[in-house]
């Protein structure tokens, strides 16, 4: 799945393996492009069916499709979150079974939609932030044995300087309704003048995060400490979302290069 220019429009394509990964079939559009079509994001059910979730312009308009033939054909789209004058930024969780779409997305503040037909309608969308001044950017979500999902979102100042917060956002009722919990923070970023084109806060914090069979998550970000100007990688973890351990930095200490 990828973002690529037909003629002077970028849109979403899929490409399928044959021979096992030795070769690869041509690039199929996955939905029509008005504008332009960016930030894909693939989930797969275990009956390989598969999800993709994107930001589509002019408008900015969180879509999803899905594709029961290992990408051949896919459905119409939908708008996942039409009562949003824009979006941005949509990461999607897909249940093992296909049932349940979560899709945290955010318009400066951080929302959450949810299905549970398998993706055919959504509920409408669930606020979990009211920061003027700020944008919550997520940066992926897991969904736990038990059900439970998790997104990891940032929570910036719009001009990136200032402090930021690594957030873990979780629904312990199939996304009836949604849980903050600050798990780090991150002091502004350094710059990064020296490389051409490169603007304030492209160094900033992102994030990721895993849950595995027990339902332990954990959470990896690069955040700053303010002591040396430079981001170092870390890593904590939770088995319920709430109390976290003690972050552990994984990258080396005193090095001269930004990690993220």
């Amino acid at each position: 799945m990828k973002t690529r220019l037909q003629g002077n429009m970028p849109g979403i394509f899929s490409r399928g393996p044959t021979e096992g990964g030795e070769t690869w079939e041509a690039d199929r559009r996955v939905a029509p492009v008005t504008k332009w079509q960016a930030d894909p994001q693939v989930q797969v059910a275990t009956d390989g069916t598969v999800f993709v979730v994107w930001l589509d312009g002019p408008d900015w308009t969180s879509r999803l499709t899905k594709s029961r033939d290992h990408g051949v054909t896919w459905t119409p789209s939908i708008a996942v979150a039409p009562a949003l004058r824009w979006t941005d930024h949509p990461w999607l969780v897909v249940s093992p079974d296909g049932e349940d779409v979560y899709i945290g997305l955010n318009s400066d503040d951080s929302y959450f939609v949810s299905s549970h037909d398998s993706g055919a309608t959504f509920s409408a969308p669930i606020r979990t932030s009211h920061t003027p001044g700020h944008w919550w950017d997520h940066n992926g979500g897991a969904i736990a044995p038990d059900g439970t999902v998790y997104f990891v979102v940032i929570n910036f100042f719009l001009n990136y300087r200032g402090v930021s917060e690594i957030n873990v956002i979780s629904s312990h009722d199939r996304g009836a309704t949604w849980q903050p919990t600050v798990v780090a923070v991150s002091q502004a970023p350094p710059g990064c003048a020296s490389a051409e084109g490169c603007e304030y806060g492209f160094l900033s914090s992102t994030a990721g995060r895993a849950v595995d069979a027990t339902g332990k998550i954990l959470v990896r970000y690069n955040g700053g400490n303010g002591l040396t100007g430079h981001q170092h990688l870390w890593v904590t973890t939770s088995m319920d979302g709430v109390t976290w351990t003690l972050a552990v930095r994984v990258s080396k200490l005193g090095a001269e290069a930004t990690n993220g």
